[in-house]
């Protein structure tokens, strides 16, 4: 197939609403992923991958420049420096998902005190609020376990205990 991978218009006929929706498909999943390779690769310029995608250059440059880092990490991959399966990914590093969870508990515990002095402390909606919290404390503290692999201790019959320590109303929401 000659031009990049996952064409899905020759740029022809495309109308403004089919634009947005490819230019927002381009930071998604899979499709992103293939556009930060084959902007690594370096096989067609953006004009081509552009045309490709049916959106203008100047959002393929745009992406080019947002993700420049992802960019030189794929292409330290194909030269063999870094796992390709991998380069890429901002999920792939545990930094990157603490920090998502990070950004994440700062807007729970903004919805905390929201959702207690809506719906009153203890209520379905609080409490559910106040687990989802917990959860994602829980996810932070195992992607800081001695080991990934350590979910195999569990099932021989390892406890795995977490302390989460807040304020007696929080401990009063999760009951």
């Amino acid at each position: 197939m000659s031009g990049p991978a996952r064409s899905n218009s020759a740029g022809r006929g495309v109308s403004p609403r089919q634009r947005e929706a490819t230019v927002f498909e381009m930071y998604r999943g899979r499709a992103r992923l293939a556009l930060i390779r084959d902007l690594a690769l370096g096989e067609w310029s953006n004009r081509e991958i552009a045309s490709q995608l049916g959106v203008p250059q100047v959002e393929v440059s745009t992406f080019a420049a947002q993700h420049a880092d992802e960019i030189t990490e794929v292409r330290s991959a194909l030269a063999g420096h870094l796992a390709i399966d991998t380069a890429g990914m901002w999920v792939s590093k545990r930094h990157n998902r603490v920090a998502e969870y990070q950004f994440q508990i700062q807007k729970l515990e903004e919805d905390i005190d929201t959702v207690r002095e809506t719906h009153g402390p203890g209520s379905k909606e609080h409490v559910n609020v106040v687990r989802t919290w917990a959860i994602l404390m829980s996810k932070v503290a195992d992607e800081y376990l001695p080991t990934r692999v350590d979910r195999s201790e569990r099932e021989n019959g390892k406890v795995v205990r977490y302390v989460v320590e807040a304020d007696d109303y929080l401990m009063q929401g999760l009951k």
